[in-house]
């Protein structure tokens, strides 16, 4: 039974370090890409991307979809209002 226990603890430490991975990924790519928006001028919405980053790091795919969704889906403000 202590082995089953061992095996639980570790899988969920695994699981741990495998999401936390993938969200330091998803707050690289979206600060990659809104360094991006800035340089072409296009504008970024609400924050910069140091705080777009931070905020990926904590929210993960759920803030990554609300990224795309206000920069590159159809229901983005006008970007004129953007810069």
């Amino acid at each position: 039974m202590q082995i089953f226990r061992l095996f639980q603890t570790g899988f969920g430490l695994c699981v741990i370090l495998v999401v936390g991975i993938v969200h330091i990924f998803f707050a690289i790519a979206v600060k990659k890409d809104a360094e991006r928006m800035i340089e072409r001028k296009e504008g970024l919405f609400l924050v910069d991307p140091n705080l777009w980053a931070f905020a990926c790091l904590l929210g993960g795919i759920t803030t990554v979809v609300a990224y795309w969704a206000i920069h590159y889906s159809t229901l983005r403000p006008n970007r004129e209002n953007m810069k």
